[in-house]
């Protein structure tokens, strides 16, 4: 992305916005993961690039059991550079990515909860795959309460907290010995995302060759496009219908009671048991803070 190609996009006003992936806080694990030497230093350049020609600029991650811990590093290199909007991908076992190790239910309740404190720093955190930031955002009363109740781990570090605490823990020291600690800066973009019907949310995934799908990394086709109109698709699918009612669903997800914004990820559910309508392997249980 040089600087002529960039000018070029921004004068033919073909793109407002872009986005670059960044997976490790360094060059050691991201071009592991890209299998490319100077990838690292190449994604750097190009960001550097972008912000100057002045077009917005969002970067992707793919958050695994081998990066997670990487994420605060990540994090203060997107600060650095003044860069806000980070939307991350947790892992799903599926392709090439059968080959990575997906997080635990703690490390996902640790990196959760980190999240959202995050946006103190002023982040606009978006996620995919991974319904349960959506939820823990809707049930948060106050970002001063959660931050107090952050705050409050890190100064007991007692025995009995959890595996999953202690994981929290580690990311927000981490934080702050790169970042500082914040300012309350919330971002105006984090609102909870809107849901029409818990989990879909009506972004489907299409293929170069028409099919549709309800995720990318969900491989059940629900219809083709160039065989018949999209409306079609959704009024006749049974899916789509299916994985949103509670009933139908299995284990923890079948009896959270937090149904109304999440229902798992169903493409984990069906990487991880074969079945769409197991539960996502990553669940956890959300701190109340009226409790704290």
């Amino acid at each position: 992305l040089t600087n002529d190609t960039l000018d070029k996009i921004k004068k033919g006003k073909t793109s407002s916005s872009m986005s670059l992936s960044i997976d490790g806080e360094n060059a050691v694990f991201h071009e592991w993961l890209r299998n490319m030497k100077g990838s690292f230093d190449l994604t750097m350049k190009s960001a550097d690039n972008i912000i100057k020609s002045g077009i917005n600029l969002q970067i992707n991650t793919t958050v695994m059991k081998e990066n997670f811990m990487e994420l605060p590093g990540i994090a203060s290199l997107l600060k650095s550079k003044g860069i806000t909007t980070w939307e991350l991908f947790f892992l799903i076992t599926t392709g090439r990515g059968k080959q990575l190790d997906p997080i635990d239910n703690d490390e996902a309740f640790a990196i959760g909860h980190w999240l959202a404190w995050l946006r103190l720093y002023g982040f606009n955190i978006r996620t995919v795959e991974f319904p349960q930031y959506r939820m823990l955002l809707s049930i948060i009363e106050g970002i001063d309460t959660f931050a107090e109740y952050i705050n409050k781990l890190s100064v007991e570090k007692s025995s009995s907290i959890t595996r999953r605490e202690s994981i929290l823990i580690d990311l927000v020291d981490r934080t702050t010995i790169l970042m500082g600690y914040p300012e309350k800066k919330e971002n105006d973009n984090n609102s909870v995302p809107s849901s029409r019907n818990r989990s879909f949310s009506g972004t489907l995934f299409i293929s170069n060759s028409g099919d549709v799908y309800l995720s990318g990394f969900l491989p059940i086709k629900i219809g083709n496009v160039k065989i018949e109109r999209i409306d079609n698709i959704l009024k006749k699918d049974t899916l789509i219908s299916q994985v949103t009612e509670r009933k139908n669903l299995k284990g923890r997800c079948g009896v959270c009671v937090k149904s109304v914004s999440c229902i798992g990820s169903r493409a984990r559910a069906f990487a991880t048991f074969n079945d769409p309508f197991a539960e996502d392997p990553i669940c956890f249980p959300i701190i109340n803070m009226n409790k704290l």
